[in-house]
């Protein structure tokens, strides 16, 4: 059964002082909730590291989504695109709205199209919920393997970015607008930041292996448009 519960006071207001939501958070017995700035994530296991964040029972990482004094002046700005509109290479999509329902008189089942192979048969799950937040972005993460979004509610504003010899391809960086209903998978290796979203809020499920999320920073703060 799921119990609810108030967020503790690290997600109302974050180590920087800023104020984050006062709204309650459904939590079941065993879930963990971690925080970083603008994004909430829920989990079913840990010590997991997962889209960047690793969780530990009532701990989180202090990393903030903000640029470092030295790229204060190093900006790059991008024109956000609609996802329909753009190719992203090593990106892989469909809009589920076209995706036709298999019924019978009690269910109805829709399948995805869009097939994941992953390295491995250690696979979790995970509900990632962002706030409204500006679209600016100082450092991407990439995996070893694949992972999957749906877009379940609102709308995202996305980040990917080529890796090139260990470092980011700032000529390939795009910013993306992905409407719920998307079914998202993203390649082993591809550069990208955990979504902000454009209006008040967003949700996706995330089905990735058990992997690492390693960081890099931009050398200029590449900022949506």
């Amino acid at each position: 059964m799921f119990q609810q519960k108030e967020l503790p006071a690290f997600v109302r207001k974050n180590q920087f002082g800023e104020s984050m939501t006062d709204r309650p958070c459904a939590l079941m017995g065993g879930l963990s909730l971690t925080e970083e700035s603008y994004f909430v994530k829920i989990f079913s296991e840990f010590p997991l590291s997962f889209l960047s964040l690793r969780c530990y029972t009532d701990k989180r990482i202090g990393i903030r989504h903000l640029p470092s004094e030295h790229m204060e002046d190093k900006t790059m700005n991008v024109k956000i695109q609609d996802l329909k509109d753009v190719t992203i290479q090593g990106v892989h999509v469909a809009f589920t709205e076209t995706c036709e329902a298999y019924k019978e008189d009690f269910f109805e089942w829709t399948a995805f199209p869009v097939v994941t192979e992953f390295k491995t048969n250690k696979i979790m799950s995970g509900v990632l919920q962002g706030w409204h937040h500006t679209p600016n972005f100082s450092q991407i993460e990439y995996h070893e393997d694949a992972e999957q979004f749906f877009f379940t509610e609102g709308t995202a504003l996305m980040l990917f970015i080529d890796i090139k010899d260990g470092k980011p391809a700032m000529d390939t960086a795009q910013i993306v607008r992905i409407p719920a209903g998307t079914q998202l998978d993203i390649d082993a290796g591809k550069g990208h930041f955990v979504a902000v979203a454009e209006n008040c809020t967003f949700k996706a499920i995330v089905i990735s292996p058990v992997q690492e999320a390693p960081r890099i920073e931009l050398p200029e703060m590449v900022c949506g448009e």
